[in-house]
């Protein structure tokens, strides 16, 4: 469903929005303005996944790290042990 909008732009993103109905080869403003948008939240949702898959892989290396360490202090115990 679409709306009518009366819109005020500046004139650099009037340009910005012409230039790029020319670049796209489309007629109306508001499929410009609907296409932009549609671009900015993919690159939005990228970004997202992006970040989330950086904290998964940080968090992963920090619990392989927290194992080791574990595993580490145990044989040094169980070695403590031996020698008591």
């Amino acid at each position: 469903m679409k709306e009518r909008m009366k819109l005020s732009l500046p004139p650099e993103v009037k340009k910005y929005i012409q230039s790029y109905m020319k670049e796209h080869h489309l007629s109306f403003t508001g499929d410009a303005i609907s296409c932009i948008y549609q671009e900015h939240e993919e690159a939005r949702k990228k970004e997202d996944d992006s970040i989330e898959k950086i904290v998964k892989d940080v968090t992963q290396n920090i619990e392989d790290l927290l194992q080791r360490e574990r595993l580490h202090i145990k044989k040094e115990l169980l070695y403590m042990e031996r020698n008591i």
